[in-house]
């Protein structure tokens, strides 16, 4: 017997969803199977989780590595759908910002439109937790204090260009066009768990 193109079967899905409460690995499933009905299209997998995603009751796991950010569930062109459907904010990692097996398909490195408003959230977010987890100064060094935010660039001025500081600057009043490319680099002993769920709260609108 034939098998129910996705499309429909993804139609039949819609019309039920509502009544449904899935876990990750219910979401996970419905995603690996509209996969499979599709024979990988991407955009097969990339409509299951976003429907998955409306209904789940742990999307904190979902947004982790046992769900958006597990490679074998997400390829590389997936998490970019699943970035552009659902939204960056909804995406993040935050709770592993600064990892490289987590938020796909880049790791630690963002690369964050400015003209959009969920990217300038994440980048608040990234500037106000880099000032929350600082290092302590190294006995070897006491003056190099590391950096959590390195290789910023822009692709609007040179940032060392900006007047004063603009990383504090930004936090009050972000240009609004051009690309920021970072990366969040961690230091294990400066990680700060309650100042990212607050910052998580304050700027990406996730609440735990």
């Amino acid at each position: 017997a034939a098998r129910l193109p996705w499309e429909e079967a993804l139609q039949a899905l819609r019309s039920v969803v509502d009544r449904l409460s899935l876990s990750v690995e219910a979401v996970r499933l419905v995603a690996e199977t509209f996969r499979s009905l599709s024979g990988g299209e991407p955009a097969a997998a990339v409509e299951a989780l976003v429907l998955g995603f409306g209904r789940c009751g742990e999307r904190l796991a979902l947004a982790g590595r046992g769900g958006f950010h597990d490679s074998k569930l997400v390829g590389s062109s997936e998490a970019g759908r699943l970035k552009d459907r659902l939204g960056i904010c909804h995406v993040l990692d935050w709770q592993h910002v600064g990892e490289e097996d987590t938020n796909l398909p880049h790791g630690s490195r963002f690369a964050l439109d400015l003209a959009q408003h969920d990217h300038r959230q994440v980048l608040r977010f990234l500037l106000a937790l880099a000032a929350r987890e600082v290092s302590e100064p190294r006995e070897e060094a006491p003056e190099d204090v590391l950096d959590r935010l390195v290789d910023c660039k822009w692709t609007e001025d040179a940032l060392a260009a900006q007047e004063g500081d603009w990383k504090l600057t930004w936090l009050e009043a972000m240009p609004e066009k051009g690309t920021l490319t970072c990366v969040y680099r961690n230091d294990e002993e400066a990680i700060n768990q309650v100042a990212r769920k607050e910052l998580a709260e304050k700027y990406l609108g996730i609440f735990v």
